[in-house]
């Protein structure tokens, strides 16, 4: 076998074992995904309510008591929750009133 061979071969086996070490158990949830399930679909989504005006304001609120990012955070649950609608759909006053 020659050197460049051996080379890519030993690349090959290296990148593989640290991608498997990086990655979390496939039958384990992380916190993070219990933590986005809770404020999407489960009892956090119900204290926020996704589909009324004002979530944004309550998800930011909710959410500041535990993160310091919770206007970023509050607009990725957004996007999971409501795909494809604005955030100013979301104002206070807009829609059916």
């Amino acid at each position: 076998m020659s050197a460049a061979l051996e080379l890519a071969v030993w690349t090959f086996r290296f990148a593989d074992a640290a991608k498997a070490e990086e990655t979390p158990n496939a039958g384990q949830q992380t916190d993070d995904h219990r933590l986005r399930r809770y404020w999407t679909v489960g009892e956090g989504a119900a204290l926020i309510d996704w589909f009324t005006p004002g979530a944004l304001d309550r998800a930011e609120g909710y959410l500041s008591e535990h993160v310091t990012y919770a206007a970023a955070l509050a607009r990725s649950y957004w996007k999971d929750v409501r795909p494809g609608v604005p955030y100013s759909a979301d104002q206070v006053g807009s829609g059916a009133d």
